[in-house]
């Protein structure tokens, strides 16, 4: 009996003290409350790390500065695609002006300015992309869907190094291209230049080398053109 009395008494004041306990503030930062093992490294992963795991899962960023405005343009974002080398299709996924309005806290009234930046979320899935085109006035989704024509064969993304405005001018953004299949090696390849330029020969030798692209471009021009 001395035995089993220690031993309610010893539950007693566990229970005791557990409704006793004070509230204390968690001054702890977040990454300490959600990660006190250490498990997801928050210190040591950066962005470049961030960025990269994302294309590993197939999801990748593209931000595009397409310079600034001083008055209201009529605003076009468009996909062109090519089969060996020609134009087959073009595809309207954004239609409108540079315009954007926003509110300012404690103001009634909204302000207008102008869109300086184009945004692209991609998702690779098989034999399809999908795109999340954005700007500050709209959003959009798109899908863009291929089927392959040999096996391993592959598409890449590559993006054009100026991607400033000008007027009544086609700027492209970026490619979504096929691999090709190189005879003396017997295997897809998709090599060269990495970041595009207009009127460079080694962004024709690409594009002329692929079979299979598509082209994100927009267009800047007059209200009334």
């Amino acid at each position: 009996m001395r035995h089993l009395g220690l031993l309610i008494s010893i539950i007693f004041l566990f229970n005791f003290h557990g409704y006793t306990q004070k509230v204390r503030e968690d001054n702890r930062p977040q990454k300490r409350i959600e990660n006190s093992y250490n498990r997801y490294q928050a210190s040591e992963v950066n962005k470049l790390d961030l960025l990269q795991a994302l294309d590993f899962a197939g999801i990748g960023i593209h931000k595009f500065d397409i310079g600034n405005f001083k008055k209201k343009y009529k605003l076009l974002i468009y996909i062109k695609e090519y089969k060996n080398q020609e134009l087959v299709s073009t595809d309207t996924i954004i239609e409108g002006n540079n315009e954007y309005h926003y509110y300012k806290p404690g103001k009634k009234n909204y302000f207008i300015d102008f869109i300086d930046q184009i945004k692209v979320f991609t998702k690779e899935a098989d034999e399809k992309l999908k795109l999340r085109v954005g700007t500050y006035k709209r959003i959009t989704t798109e899908e863009i869907e291929y089927e392959k024509s040999r096996e391993n064969q592959f598409y890449s993304i590559r993006r054009y190094v100026n991607s400033l405005w000008e007027k009544g001018e086609e700027i492209p953004l970026m490619v979504y291209a096929s691999s090709w299949y190189d005879e003396r090696v017997d295997a897809q390849r998709f090599c060269g230049v990495v970041n595009l330029s207009e009127n460079d020969k080694r962004t024709e030798e690409l594009l002329s080398s692929s079979p299979h692209y598509f082209k994100l471009c927009y267009k800047v021009s007059e209200l009334n053109d």
